[in-house]
């Protein structure tokens, strides 16, 4: 079958009453552009368009390309995310018989609208303003969308700048035709996703749950990147976030991977390294991206402990000292007291000295009554200061959790972000309620995979790190 032209459907659908036949979409509004006629944002594979219907909005897809099994496999993807209800995909369906083009009745794909910024808008915004914390904040949540990916046995299979996007501190996917689900597998894909993004040597029957692969350790190479050198933002033609095809087909001749081999950071290093041996490898070789992940926040996590070291002993003597004048003016003062003829009240116990137990878990962390609110655009933090033995608690607490962090048996070092933050039971680090996190656990010889603090999540599962 021969599908309309971009332009033949854009004739059609200035008038949504007589075009659709979704009851919906006949009394729907279409969206305009400054000269009156429909936007439209066009693909390899469909327009789109969006429809307003009262309070609700709509994208609804149009094919310019004809797939016999497109119906089969849009039904195989909505059963199964209908299965998982996950909050990274929209609701959509398949209609079989959508538009009316000419004499021709045609299938369409009706959605939710997914309103936000692209990847790729957010992090131009962050580079503007300087915002590294934005950039860092995007990197734990990117992770934890791919970790939710594989959980569920989804590969996305073109994970790029416009098809994710971020609203209210939260990821949406869009764009679902080429991706993977159990119930698909053993067929070809349609089509092989983004250059820029999409391994040099992928082929259509590289479909199942390993396909994101390339594509999110491109993504999380280039936001790491970013995060250490924001002017690395030089290599975006709009197109890509840093890399482009020609990088990963001749990497070694790449004035991209050149650039970030001469950077002074492990983990740039480490992960660009990484990324360019893949290209050079078949698909199926490619590392798995959450053990790629996790070696980064171990280097991290080694060079960071090194540093922590002279800051925490440092920290306690200054701690000592505060204790200690405490416990002498308390007593000039209660000295002076015993002098007066009025009655005193007794005082309270002295402080001691001696290594105070931590918080009990619902207990709130003290803050000064005069403290002073931050600013909101500082509320987002990195906790970089915050090392083993000592935390920052934040002036402004109402922007902050602080989740109770167990692990079965307990003395295990704590690794938020790739640095270590203390040892479980662990009751007194603030995260900012805005960001995700990516923690791990090592006790002994014992390392755990990495996991995900949700934004804002306060109870965390007891992790078991026995054997």
């Amino acid at each position: 079958m021969q599908y309309p032209q971009p332009d033949e459907y854009h004739q059609a659908v200035q008038n949504p009453q007589n075009c659709f036949f979704d009851t919906e979409l006949k009394v729907s509004r279409i969206e305009t552009n400054n000269l009156g006629l429909p936007k439209v944002r066009s693909g390899n594979f469909a327009s789109v368009y969006k429809l307003q219907s009262g309070n609700y909005a709509f994208a609804v897809r149009c094919f310019l390309k004809h797939f016999s099994d497109i119906s089969d496999r849009y039904r195989e993807i909505s059963s199964h995310l209908d299965k998982i209800n996950s909050n990274y995909f929209v609701k959509f369906e398949y209609l079989k018989t959508g538009i009316k083009v000419g004499n021709k009745q045609l299938p369409i794909l009706k959605m939710e609208w997914a309103n936000g910024k692209t990847f790729g808008e957010f992090i131009s915004e962050c580079v503007s303003c300087r915002n590294r914390d934005g950039i860092i904040a995007l990197k734990g949540m990117f992770a934890r969308l791919v970790q939710e990916l594989r959980k569920h046995n989804i590969s996305h299979c073109d994970l790029q700048h416009g098809n994710i996007l971020i609203n209210n501190n939260e990821l949406k996917l869009v764009d679902y035709d080429g991706m993977y689900v159990p119930g698909l597998k053993g067929r070809s894909s349609h089509e092989v996703g983004h250059p820029n993004y999409q391994h040099p040597k992928r082929k259509p029957t590289d479909y199942n749950e390993q396909t994101d692969n390339f594509s999110a350790m491109a993504i999380y190479t280039a936001l790491t990147a970013l995060a250490y050198d924001m002017n690395l933002w030089k290599y975006s033609n709009g197109d890509n976030l840093l890399f482009t095809e020609k990088d990963f087909a001749n990497c070694n001749q790449s004035a991209l991977f050149r650039e970030l081999a001469g950077i002074n950071d492990a983990d740039v290093k480490k992960l660009s390294s990484e990324l360019a041996a893949a290209c050079l490898k078949p698909v199926g070789q490619c590392p798995d991206f959450l053990k790629f992940v996790n070696g980064v926040a171990l280097s991290s996590a080694k060079t960071d402990f090194k540093k922590s070291r002279s800051w925490t002993s440092n920290s306690a003597l200054i701690v000592l000292c505060v204790v200690t004048i405490l416990i002498i003016v308390s007593q000039l003062l209660l000295k002076e007291s015993s002098l007066q003829p009025t009655k005193v009240t007794p005082p309270a116990p002295s402080v001691t000295t001696n290594n105070a137990p931590q918080r009990p878990s619902n207990a709130a962390p003290q803050i000064a009554n005069n403290a002073i609110q931050q600013p909101h655009e500082n509320r987002m933090q990195s906790n970089e200061s915050a090392n083993i033995g000592a935390t920052t608690v934040p002036q402004d607490i109402s922007h902050f959790i602080v989740p109770e962090i167990k692990t079965r048996p307990s003395g295990a070092t704590v690794f938020i972000d790739g640095k270590p933050r203390g040892r479980t039971p662990l009751y007194n680090v603030p995260l900012d309620k805005g960001h995700s996190y990516i923690i791990r656990f090592e006790l002994g010889n014992h390392k755990s995979d990495p996991m995900v603090i949700k934004d804002g999540q306060k109870d965390f599962p007891v992790v078991s790190l026995e054997e």
